[in-house]
């Protein structure tokens, strides 16, 4: 029996099963899937710590303090949510005359919030397919591909959000202060698919092969 393991795109599979199934019909299929679905589950649950920590080794950057106040604002697209709403202006304005008042002293807001992508391990779900005995597990949807698999694998190369004059001043405004000269804001590479498979493979194998013996054994004795 060898397995196969995806770490880029986070999969597990089996291959040549047939001999196995060929030997065993009555319990070896059901031995497989059931092996291959409980460590996907692991999987998805190795992931979501892995976040939750921090990432890998909880080595990824910590947000920026200004990051949650940002984004309790930020809805859709980074400039687009900027608008001419009275409610946005009167926000703006209002940390902006606080600002004035402290005789030039900043009253910066600031989060408390510091380890990045906490929602996307709520995102982290695994699917097997029973007919090709692989299961694919990381930031899945229902739709291909959805906003939860776009988003990871943008926070997995990191990317640069383009600031425009506009934008700092509404930054300012949230008491973010940016320098003049600041053009762009850098999120970094926060990886996790790739870097947890890497980690598990040698657990992944020795699991599954030891699931489905046992498996095999249980449905033989008839338990």
């Amino acid at each position: 029996m060898e397995l196969y393991i995806g770490s880029h795109h986070g999969e597990i599979g089996l291959e040549e099963a047939a001999e196995l199934m060929g030997r065993y019909p009555s319990y070896a299929k059901r031995a497989i899937d059931s092996a291959i679905k409980s460590e996907s589950w692991r999987m998805k649950n190795v992931i979501q710590a892995t976040i939750r920590q921090g990432g890998p080794g909880g080595k990824w950057p910590k947000l920026n303090p200004h990051t949650g106040v940002l984004n309790r604002y930020i809805k859709g697209k980074w400039l687009k949510n900027y608008r001419k709403s009275r409610k946005g202006v009167r926000r703006g304005a209002e940390a902006r005359r606080v600002w004035r008042d402290d005789g030039g002293l900043v009253r910066k807001r600031m989060s408390t919030k510091s380890n990045p992508l906490l929602k996307l391990a709520g995102g982290t779900r695994y699917s097997y397919d029973p007919h090709l005995m692989t299961s694919s597990i990381g930031f899945l949807s229902g739709k291909s591909p959805g906003k939860t698999t776009l988003l990871a694998k943008k926070h997995a190369l990191g990317f640069r959000a383009r600031l425009t004059p506009r934008a700092r001043r509404w930054a300012f405004g949230l008491g973010f202060p940016l320098k003049k000269g600041t053009t762009e804001l850098i999120i970094p590479p926060r990886p996790v698919v790739g870097p947890v498979y890497e980690q598990e493979k040698g657990n992944i194998v020795r699991n599954i092969g030891t699931k489905v013996l046992s498996n095999m054994e249980r449905y033989r004795a008839g338990k």
